[in-house]
């Protein structure tokens, strides 16, 4: 639950906004798998996690 709460960053709000318009946009226009990303950038924001998220402790090797 801290996590939710906590370490709200500049990013993470976009993340929040984008997904609540993308799931607007879905049923607006009536499409599933926009509200399908949509709900996924929302659950990434409210965890605070990316799709890279295994690679923010370093450990991950880029090269």
């Amino acid at each position: 639950m801290n996590k939710i709460i906590k370490n709200w960053s500049f990013f993470r709000i976009i993340r929040l906004i984008a997904g609540i318009i993308l799931i607007g946009v879905a049923i607006q226009m009536q499409l599933l798998i926009i509200a399908i990303f949509g709900t996924m950038i929302i659950i990434q924001a409210l965890v605070n996690t990316t799709c890279c998220d295994s690679c923010n402790n370093g450990s991950c090797n880029t090269r």
